[in-house]
């Protein structure tokens, strides 16, 4: 099983981009995707013993941003692919300097999600 933390703060864009996701996921998989609205409880998550592969983050999320989960998940779970799917492109040289697997902007998001999950997957040994 793959597990898939999207984190997003806004809730029609939570919808759109797990849709996008979902277009992607062949019915032969098995992958599942949790949806928080902020970076605090997917730490939370974390904590308690839940084991994610791979995590889709806005940069803007209110009080803890993407680029700090990051550094988080880079110190504590270096195997996680960290995605980040944001309308900022002022971050991206940063989220490379934390060995972000990609960033990914969210006017293009329709085009390059899918592949860059897809390329993800196929990575992925489950």
């Amino acid at each position: 099983m793959v597990h898939i933390a999207l984190i997003e703060d806004d809730k029609n864009m939570q919808a759109i981009i797990k849709n996008c996701m979902e277009r992607e996921i062949r019915e032969s998989e098995k992958v599942e995707i949790d949806v928080f609205g902020e970076a605090e409880n997917f730490q939370k998550s974390l904590m308690e013993g839940k084991e994610y592969h791979i995590v889709f983050s806005d940069v803007e999320l209110g009080s803890m941003n993407g680029i700090a989960l990051a550094k988080v998940l880079r110190e504590k779970w270096p195997e996680i692919y960290v995605i980040f799917v944001t309308a900022y492109s002022e971050y991206a040289v940063e989220s490379y300097e934390l060995d972000a697997y990609q960033y990914i902007l969210k006017e293009h998001m329709e085009e390059r999600l899918p592949v860059i999950l897809r390329k993800v997957l196929n990575k992925i040994k489950y």
